[in-house]
């Protein structure tokens, strides 16, 4: 591959990574964002591997109740509502503590990366944000190598090898990174947080 072949190859990489799309799913109480982001595939190896991610719920709440309400349940990722909602009634805010101020998991097969409103805005973005989508770039890498993942079986991920940083993935660890971090950045500051 020639010089002017390769600047072409890496702008088509540059457009193809950074579309998505985003769909408005209902909302639920406290729930200020609820989206389903669909990354188009893109061009992520220099042996012009194209692959398409999993989709995922883009979630900010005002408080840390919100994620409960989203998916109407009782417990996710171990955490319990009642526990929650006894936090929140012992505490004004969750500006400068919480009991979630993110969360990136799986819920009934759905993957999702949840925000919540107060301490994102008491919290440092630049610090919170990068945290979690490191967390959702994992899931998303272990879930395009791993297609026949069976999300019925509750302990789905103890049968999953989750991907490791390596020198052979490091390439595709950034790109989804970059593109995890540029949706969710974005997706906030329209949605007022910034």
């Amino acid at each position: 591959m020639n010089l002017q072949e390769n600047i072409i190859r890496i702008l088509k990489e540059e457009t193809d990574k950074n579309k998505f799309t985003s769909k408005s799913i209902k909302k639920g109480k406290g729930v200020l964002i609820h989206d389903l982001i669909n990354v188009n595939p893109f061009v992520y190896s220099l042996e012009n591997k194209k692959d398409k991610l999993k989709p995922f719920h883009l979630i900010l709440g005002d408080d840390s109740s919100a994620i409960f309400n989203v998916f109407n349940t009782d417990e996710i990722a171990g955490l319990k509502k009642d526990d929650c909602l006894e936090y929140l009634s012992k505490h004004k805010s969750e500006k400068n503590d919480a009991f979630i101020a993110g969360l990136t998991n799986v819920y009934k097969g759905e993957l999702f990366i949840f925000f919540n409103k107060q301490r994102l805005l008491g919290l440092s973005k630049e610090r919170l944000i990068p945290h979690e989508c490191l967390h959702l770039t994992r899931y998303l890498i272990t879930f395009l190598k791993n297609k026949q993942i069976n999300f019925k079986d509750e302990n789905w991920w103890k049968k999953v090898k989750f991907t490791e940083l390596t020198d052979d993935n490091e390439e595709l660890f950034a790109e989804v990174l970059e593109i995890c971090s540029k949706i969710v950045f974005n997706g906030l500051k329209i949605k007022g947080t910034n």
